[in-house]
């Protein structure tokens, strides 16, 4: 006969070994961060980040081959920017 206790070592092990999925949407997740440490919020973050950079970076890529200023055009635009904001701090 089984006693209590080899039962709920037995789920114990069990417990331990059965996969679990759960569905969320975004705003059950975003509940879930509300409740999270600032620490934690960061490190979500950085995983976050770590896990769609690549994307980014491909979608960067693809608008900036279609983007329609040469690099002089760039530039150009850079220096005036730059003179406009020391002409702005100057006053």
């Amino acid at each position: 006969m089984l006693k209590t206790r080899d039962i709920l070592c037995a789920i114990k092990a069990m417990e331990t070994q059965i996969p679990v999925t759960i569905n969320l949407d975004f705003a059950q997740i975003q509940a879930i961060v509300e409740q999270m440490s600032e620490d934690d919020k960061v490190r979500l973050a950085t995983y976050l980040d770590r896990q769609t950079v690549v994307k980014r970076i491909e979608r960067f890529q693809a608008s900036a081959g279609s983007f329609p200023l040469s690099d002089e055009e760039i530039q150009a635009e850079v220096k005036a920017v730059r003179r406009e904001r020391h002409a702005q701090s100057s006053r």
